[in-house]
């Protein structure tokens, strides 16, 4: 995107952005039409071929830290459970009541977070894949719709 910028470092191709529409203002304060985009690493401004980007494998781990700091109350995971077809009662109570740890933690707090092993462990039981159990908790934090999370 071409934005009027003043170029701060030659190497790294980071840049001062020029904010605003007056075209005589930025070249006469020594600014430049030039290629520029805005890196999701530090948010600076840097010249569009030495703009610094996460790879594929960072921004999956970013992701993946973000997603396993997401809660839901207890209430919210066993109707979220319930919409894909799990009876809390008869499936679900029973298997965390067999579980002495589970049944502690599950008794014992208000909210779930994501990254408690013992849901994963749970959810293998009746078959829910650890992205199906992210996407639950996307759903309850209205990070995807209704349709998106049952159509998963």
């Amino acid at each position: 995107m071409q934005k009027y910028c003043k170029i701060l470092n030659e190497e790294t191709g980071l840049v001062q952005l020029g904010v605003g529409c007056s075209d005589e203002y930025y070249v006469l304060i020594g600014m430049k039409l030039r290629d520029v985009e805005e890196s999701e690493i530090d948010n600076n401004w840097y010249l569009s071929d030495k703009c610094p980007h996460y790879t594929e494998e960072e921004k999956e781990e970013i992701e993946h830290k973000r997603v396993a700091q997401l809660k839901c109350t207890k209430r919210v995971f066993i109707l979220m459970l319930e919409q894909l077809g799990f009876d809390y009662f008869e499936q679900i109570e029973p298997a965390i009541n067999a579980n002495r740890q589970a049944k502690l933690e599950w008794e014992l707090c208000v909210e779930l977070q994501r990254n408690n092993p013992l849901l994963d462990q749970l959810a293998s039981g009746f078959g829910i894949t650890s992205k199906r159990l992210d996407d639950l908790f996307k759903f309850a934090n209205g990070e995807i719709t209704q349709q998106e999370f049952i159509g998963a």
